[in-house]
C-alpha cells in the first residue's frame, strides 16, 4: 500500500515553488459490483485535502480507480458497463457535494487515461 503523503511533505512542495496537489480519489466507491460506498477511503481523501490546505495548496482531485476501475492498467469495465458508468457518475456528484464551497479544491480531473498512451506526446512536446 502506497504511503499518504505528510503535510511536512507538502509543506516541502510548497517550498519549491508550488502552489498545486493532485491528490487521488482512490476506490471512494467499490471498484467491483455492487459498487458501494466506502467511508474510510473518503475518510482518507479528506485527510489528504485537509493536508494540502494546512501547506497552503490548492488543490485537483483525480481518479484512476474506481466504479469499473479495479486496476487502471488493465480494466476497461467502465467503457462497457452502463452501471459501472453510472456508479463512477454518482461517485463523481457525492464527491464535489463533499467538497462544495471548499476553496482549495479548484478542479477534477474525471478519468485519467493510461499513461503509456501519451508518451509520444511528451517527447514531442517535452523534447
Amino acid at each position: 500500500m502506497q504511503r499518504q503523503c505528510t503535510v511536512e511533505d507538502l509543506r516541502v512542495l510548497r517550498a519549491w515553488g508550488a502552489n498545486l496537489a493532485e491528490i487521488p480519489v482512490s476506490n471512494v466507491y467499490a471498484p467491483t459490483p455492487p459498487y458501494g460506498f466506502r467511508p474510510e477511503n473518503l475518510a482518507k481523501l479528506d485527510q489528504a485535502v485537509k493536508a494540502a490546505e494546512q501547506a497552503s495548496l490548492y488543490v485537483v482531485l483525480t481518479c484512476r480507480e474506481g466504479p469499473g476501475r479495479p486496476d487502471f492498467e488493465r480494466s476497461h469495465e467502465i467503457w462497457r458497463d452502463v452501471s459501472a458508468q453510472d456508479a463512477y457518475a454518482k461517485m463523481w456528484r457525492e464527491i464535489a457535494s463533499h467538497y462544495l464551497g471548499r476553496a482549495s479544491i479548484v478542479g477534477y480531473d474525471l478519468t485519467i487515461r493510461h499513461p503509456h498512451r501519451f508518451t509520444w506526446m511528451a517527447t514531442a512536446f517535452c523534447g
